[in-house]
């Protein structure tokens, strides 16, 4: 196979998998970003904290979800076991 073939078949299968990425797209009536603003207003607030304009406040790197872990473990808000 020559170059050229190589380059159209890897294009055709960016193409076919970019299609079928997008077909849950066209079968919903409405496609919502329900936490869209949430997610535009926390990378704004982290922009002015990291530029220092938010006095008071600090960033934090999390490597777990507390939430979601203690759901894992079966303890519930009052923090006694579920399970």
């Amino acid at each position: 196979m020559t170059l050229s073939g190589t380059r159209l078949q890897f294009k055709l299968r960016i193409f076919v998998l970019s299609a079928l990425l997008a077909v849950p797209c066209f079968w919903h009536r409405r496609i919502e970003a329900g936490d869209l603003a949430s997610h535009v207003y926390n990378a704004w607030l982290g922009q002015l904290i990291e530029k220092g304009q938010a006095p008071g406040l600090y960033l934090v790197s999390r490597w777990d979800n507390v939430k979601n872990v203690g759901y894992a473990l079966g303890i519930n808000q009052q923090g006694h076991q579920t399970s």
